[in-house]
């Protein structure tokens, strides 16, 4: 994103050729992230007319902050140039992107009646069209096959400095590094559906019956899926309309090496990620498949075993045979207790009445879920989500751990295992992970965080007069050149304000860097370039007007993970 906003800026900025689309693009996707339900497509749609009829005018030349250009072209120039290429092709391809991949499509008639997505997304939902076997070949490897246009585009972007690779190998080189990280994208995506899947509870015998004697059937919702999803792990076998064009792309963007150690086809890498996945539903040397299993609990629900919730919470697995036991225990409970009566069941009834509200109600607020927002969610609703005693803890201490000691009831039986879904346990996995990111162990009491400045980086003539002064909450503390020490800074304040100044001051330059509003300080901290720090932690870094400052953010964990799970964190709908 801040390669694009960077571009959009340069080029408004009659800094570098003027590509309208390119505009557009940046402007379109702002819109969606800052304006939120608060635009409508059709507005949208109208801002973007206006937009294109202002490009087409003449433009006054506006002068640039350069300081900013340079800070933001730094930035650009530590990340990967994969990485770099890469976000400049999704960015590309998106607009020529095929149909996404649709659960229900994939599933076929009955999906509803039978699967859920515990994350509350709709089976018409899947994975984007970028990531499907015709994405990868009509979309991804045309775009890869012109490398020499996005390496010239983010080469002026960059600044003169930076050069685009040359020759042959270094080019193809690239190639196999951006392919490495769509791959990871590509497996993520697929991974992240198939812990998003769960056999439904029936509501009542009938149901039971209904939904027992579909998933016995050869064509049943839950085979069809994963049959679909295993088709699209297939990536060196194009599709047949695409097959000679993509095979012609596919060879010019081989080196010999393919994608992986031993590898001599696109795609092997996926491929090898989801080859148990295939055999689990296609079976391996003639024998059938580990998928007739089903048809067995569903003959003698007897089979299978219990297993231990709290531990499934705190580590769980999607590989397929996990996947499938999930499911057999999903069946089973649901041919059990077909009235509502069965522990998943009654986990959903007390989370959507003890969590869900409040929990939609928070992440649904805007900012620090929503990183580009500008409504912010109520500090006190966020602790009381997310606290040490909050909601969130309070259900997982009462209900599932509470579940996993009772290991037998009176008479010695095992306990249900619910059997919660991937994406159940990741969502309880990143609540601990910002339960930890905002309540370091070694606060005196509540929520804060430890600061210590860690240097000034500057060789100015006066270096050893300057001084840092964070002011947050309307407390100031400064420091010099050899005056560091912690500094505890609790969280949420009373009228909030966050602020970094350097002084002396300098004219023509940025002193300070400030946020305002309940969650300046997170935003703050934010604003740092963050960097693993020998002391532990997080090494907060701050370019301001040419001068550096740093910061050590001490806390259980680095704080860019507590940022990635607030900006991944998803509501469970169901267990």
């Amino acid at each position: 994103m801040i390669f694009s906003a960077l571009r959009t800026y340069l080029m408004l900025g009659q800094a570098g050729l003027m590509v309208p689309s390119q505009v557009l693009d940046w402007f379109a996707a702002d819109w969606a992230e800052q304006g939120g339900d608060a635009l409508s497509v059709a507005q949208r749609a109208r801002l973007a007319v206006h937009l294109g009829d202002l490009l087409r005018q003449p433009m006054q030349p506006v002068a640039l902050d350069e300081s900013l250009i340079t800070q933001m072209r730094g930035v650009l120039a530590r990340l990967p140039q994969a990485r770099r290429i890469y976000a400049q092709l999704v960015i590309r391809a998106a607009a020529e992107a095929p149909p996404p991949f649709r659960v229900e499509e994939a599933a076929g008639p009955g999906a509803a009646q039978i699967l859920r997505r515990p994350s509350g997304a709709g089976l018409t939902e899947g994975v984007e069209g970028l990531y499907t076997r015709q994405g990868f070949h009509q979309v991804i490897l045309p775009h890869l096959s012109d490398l020499g246009a996005l390496l010239q585009n983010e080469a002026w972007v960059l600044g003169p400095a930076r050069l685009p690779a040359a020759g042959d190998q270094a080019q193809r080189a690239v190639v196999q590094d951006v392919l490495g990280i769509y791959y990871r994208d590509y497996i993520a995506r697929y991974e992240a559906l198939l812990g998003d899947i769960d056999i439904i509870p029936f509501e009542n015998p009938q149901h039971a019956a209904e939904g027992l004697r579909q998933l016995s059937q050869p064509d049943s919702p839950l085979l069809s899926l994963l049959n679909a999803i295993a088709r699209q792990s297939l990536l060196s076998l194009p599709d047949d309309a695409t097959a000679t064009g993509a095979a012609e792309t596919g060879a010019g963007l081989r080196d010999g090496r393919g994608d992986a150690p031993g590898s001599d086809s696109l795609g092997a890498v996926v491929e090898g990620h989801f080859r148990a996945l295939r055999d689990l539903v296609n079976g391996t040397g003639g024998q059938p498949s580990a998928f007739e299993r089903v048809r067995a609990v569903l003959a003698d629900p007897r089979d299978g075993s219990s297993g231990r919730i709290g531990a499934a919470v705190r580590g769980g697995s999607s590989d397929p045979s996990r996947l499938l036991d999930r499911w057999l225990m999903q069946i089973r409970a649901a041919r059990a207790a077909p009235e509502g009566s069965g522990l998943r069941s009654r986990l959903t009834q007390l989370w959507q009445s003890e969590v869900l509200p409040l929990c939609e109600k928070v992440t649904q607020g805007g900012y620090p879920f929503q990183p580009g927002a500008q409504a912010e969610v109520h500090p006190e609703d966020f602790l009381a989500l997310f606290g040490p005693e909050g909601a969130i803890e309070r259900f997982f201490q009462t209900h599932l751990t509470a579940t996993e000691k009772a290991e037998t009831d009176q008479n010695g039986a095992a306990q249900e295992d619910p059997a919660l879904a991937p994406f159940v346990i990741a969502a309880f996995d990143r609540a601990a992970q910002i339960r930890d990111g905002f309540f370091a162990a070694d606060l005196p009491s509540g929520a804060g965080f430890r600061l210590r400045p860690h240097r000034l980086g500057t060789h100015a003539p006066d270096a050893q007069d300057q001084r840092i002064t964070l002011e947050v909450d309307g407390h100031r503390t400064a420091y010099g050149p050899e005056d560091f020490g912690d500094l505890i800074v609790p969280w949420p304040g009373r009228s909030g304000g966050a602020r970094i100044s350097l002084e002396p001051e300098r004219e023509g330059v940025e002193n300070s860097l400030h946020r305002h509003g309940p969650w300046a300080l997170i935003r703050l901290l934010s604003a740092a370039e963050m960097r693993p720090s020998t002391e532990g932690g997080t090494l907060l870094l701050y370019r301001i007007g040419g001068r550096s400052v740093s910061f050590s953010l001490k806390s259980r964990g680095r704080f860019e993970d507590t940022l990635a799970a607030l900006a991944t964190f998803k509501c469970p709908q169901s267990f």
